[in-house]
């Protein structure tokens, strides 16, 4: 559930319906893996027992449970067990989460940035939390405090729901750790590398070699502080560019460019070697890779019973 009520007080109401009478009811904070049970004999109506009609002969009940909300991911489990031993339950969850963004890409852990990469960070809490000067949150990077400005993420005027964003001198090469404090005690943990040259990883072509049914594809890591132009060319044995394509704002990250096989005039390449280039530049630097392709045609007259 994610709630945009002010305060951090929570009422729940709920109806305990069963086709058997209910003996026993109660409900569960599940947090981990601690569990706290509490009964449900005062916030029934009708109270246990009641065989009256307006419980349908113990079968139904209205259940209203309040309690405090905390900045925290648990679970109210509201159970039930009926006269044959049969057991019931119902969820209410409720999570604390957090994303943390560069140039509005989502960061997951291990995930390479620039120096200069302009970050966020989306808070989402069960309960209101107080913005700076508060003490309520509080960010570190690599151990040391991070002076950052908060402010309400979707509309959100309930305060459970932030946008933590800071300014920064260029960061250096290296590994960084984020993180969360909320209420004085951790709550999330954020990892990522900041890379200030432009890598082009892992470049594959596959198939390889490949025939005018499947054509290839270019696939590639691309890490870049920023959006990149890439480009991808084929070449004859004797140096003759045959294919060109260019792509541009790229992002960092998996990327796939797919070729038919074809030469720019969209004619079928005889068999043989060619070779490839993938070109990447950000503006600020570029790299590039050289690769080989070799083009097999089975011959017509061939067909799969035959070939050995």
């Amino acid at each position: 559930m994610r709630l945009f009520t002010i305060g951090d007080s929570l009422r729940i109401e709920g109806d305990l319906v069963s086709n058997a009478r209910i003996d026993t009811a109660w409900v569960e904070r599940i947090e981990g893996s601690g569990v706290v049970a509490t009964a449900l004999t005062d916030s029934l109506a009708p109270a246990f027992p009641d065989n009256t009609d307006a419980s349908r002969g113990g079968r139904r009940y209205r259940v209203v449970y309040r309690t405090h909300l905390t900045a925290g991911t648990y679970t109210y489990r509201f159970r039930t067990i009926d006269r044959y031993g049969t057991p019931g339950q119902f969820d209410v969850v409720f999570r604390f989460e957090t994303q943390l963004s560069a140039e509005g890409g989502v960061i997951h852990d291990g995930d390479v940035i620039g120096p200069n990469a302009a970050l966020s960070y989306l808070l989402l809490s069960p309960s209101p939390l107080l913005p700076p000067p508060a003490t309520d949150m509080a960010l570190f990077l690599n151990g040391q405090p991070l002076s950052f400005t908060a402010a309400p993420a979707n509309n959100d005027q309930s305060g459970r729901e932030w946008v933590l964003t800071w300014t920064h001198t260029p960061y250096p090469d290296g590994n960084y750790r984020l993180d969360l404090d909320v209420m004085g005690a951790r709550a999330a943990t954020h990892s990522f590398q900041v890379k200030s040259q432009l890598q082009l990883q892992n470049p594959l072509a596959f198939p390889n070699p490949f025939n005018d049914e499947r054509g290839t594809v270019f696939s590639f890591y691309l890490e870049s502080d920023r959006p990149s132009k890439v480009m991808v060319r084929v070449y004859s044995i004797s140096g003759r560019m045959i294919y060109e394509r260019a792509l541009s704002g790229v992002p960092t990250g998996y990327q796939q460019i797919q070729w038919n096989g074809l030469d720019a005039e969209g004619r079928s390449l005889a068999n043989g070697v060619y070779f490839y280039r993938l070109v990447a530049d950000n503006g600020a630097s570029s790299t590039r890779y050289e690769g080989r392709l070799v083009k097999l045609t089975k011959p017509h007259n061939v067909s799969e019973e035959q070939a050995p």
